[in-house]
């Protein structure tokens, strides 16, 4: 009932609110709290921007702010814990203004592609390109993960998959596109693309790497995600990222809380206990101390991190609140890793991304979620409108081609060999990086 009220009468009682900073994180304009957290919560209770704070659910009829380990931090005491903050796109809008200019921008993007690359058409096969155009040669790195772990299960290439499991492409790109999706004039400044695959264990009940990250009970036979092998696994992936910034000298890398989007939404599907939204919850605070602890120990302390989140409703809100206890907890990350971090709300990675290379071209990295079966994913198809990944390339169309000579574009989906990104890369002038061992494995914080 309290929920109700708050979406349906709050706005009415009052329009131009203003929350605190401690509910909805640093002073974001447009979010209202519940009316539950404001009737349930103490006034002398202010719960950090890194405390379970979430809508208050009619069953329970309790704000979650009261929860023990909540600390009385706000977004001026993380300033002072030396945490620098980007408001300048806080509260502001971003994407196209309309579905038609998506599509318009999708098939220029695509009618790019086709004059870059000298085909006939969209959907001619690599195989009938002799030779790459010269500014694409050269712009890709593959580093390629040869520990014992990318022999395992599902994580080689080959078959569905282009990528391995724990390889990273870097790809050199421009942004063609704003924040908005108007066209950006003036002088274009190349950045790298890591095209890293998160590992998907929700994303639907067929989550492709659940199976091989779940452990079942004896007694039950219930599958149940294996908490410890899912965050190891995913630190393996960043630190192979972090390997590939050092290797390319990067003094910015652009980061965001990567696979904690699709790959996680349905995992209450495959195990029953993330029904319980504090368990949700916590998981997604582990994941994100574990990315945070590779960040600080694997990239030079001259390398800069830039960390894009939203503050809206829902998932993205809750994956703020995983970042920024991460970053908050002074057994999790250095003073050193703060000063060199910087928190932007509400930015988007790819404009951030053409802003830095203006003052250091070649030496930004934007870290992408990408698709193991296809670079870019489908990024020249009507869906995923709301995907990074497949938006990203839409924007940028030297990224859109890269991803065509590199997926060996054939018109569909084939069975992949294990060297076909390896040749290709090579094809294109490209170096490929062996990785034959990753730093010891981490000390993963369970909340």
């Amino acid at each position: 009932f309290l929920a109700w009220c708050s979406r349906d009468f709050l706005p009415l009682l009052c329009p131009d609110m203003e929350p605190a900073a401690s509910l909805h994180g640093p002073r974001l304009l447009g979010a209202r709290p519940s009316i539950g957290q404001l009737f349930l919560c103490k006034p002398e209770t202010r719960p950090s921007i890194g405390c379970r704070l979430f809508r208050c659910k009619p069953e329970s009829a309790r704000c979650v702010a009261h929860e023990p380990d909540c600390s009385p931090k706000d977004a001026d005491h993380l300033v002072a814990d030396g945490i620098q903050w980007d408001r300048r796109w806080e509260g502001s809008c971003m994407g196209p203004p309309n579905e038609d200019w998506r599509t318009m921008v999708r098939e220029e993007t695509k009618q790019r592609v086709v004059e870059a690359l000298g085909l006939r058409r969209w959907g001619q096969t690599v195989e009938r390109i002799e030779r790459p155009p010269p500014e694409f040669v050269g712009c890709v790195h593959l580093f390629q993960d040869r520990t014992p772990a990318s022999i395992v299960g599902g994580a080689p290439a080959g078959g569905g998959y282009l990528l391995g499991r724990y390889d990273v492409v870097m790809v050199k790109a421009c942004a063609d596109r704003d924040r908005s999706w108007d066209v950006i004039h003036g002088p274009q400044h190349s950045f790298w693309v890591a095209h890293a695959a998160a590992l998907n264990v929700g994303e639907s009940e067929s989550a492709s790497d659940f199976d091989e990250f779940c452990q079942r009970s004896r007694s039950t036979q219930r599958p149940s995600l294996d908490e410890e092998a899912y965050l190891g696994a995913m630190q393996h992936i960043l630190a192979n990222v972090a390997r590939a910034c050092t290797t390319l000298n990067a003094e910015h890398v652009i980061f965001f809380p990567f696979g904690m989007g699709a790959f996680l939404r349905q995992l209450e599907r495959l195990d029953s206990r993330f029904r319980n939204h504090k368990a949700m919850q916590d998981l997604r605070r582990s994941l994100a101390d574990a990315l945070m602890r590779i960040l600080a120990e694997s990239t030079p302390d001259s390398t800069r991190i830039h960390l894009c989140l939203s503050f809206g409703a829902g998932e993205a809100k809750e994956n703020a609140d995983a970042f920024l206890q991460a970053v908050s907890k002074p057994d999790a990350v250095g003073e050193a890793f703060r000063s060199r971090l910087t928190i932007y709300p509400g930015a988007d990675a790819l404009d951030l991304a053409r802003e830095l290379s203006e003052t250091s071209p070649e030496k930004v990295v934007l870290v992408n979620a990408a698709n193991r079966g296809l670079i870019g994913n489908h990024w020249f198809g009507r869906g995923a409108r709301r995907a990074i990944d497949e938006n990203l390339h839409r924007r940028s169309w030297r990224m859109a081609a890269m991803a065509y000579l590199l997926n060996g574009w054939r018109g569909r989906r084939h069975a992949r060999t294990c060297t076909e990104l390896q040749r290709r890369v090579e094809w294109l002038g490209g170096r490929v990086h062996a990785i034959e061992r990753v730093p010891g494995p981490r000390r993963v914080m369970h909340l």
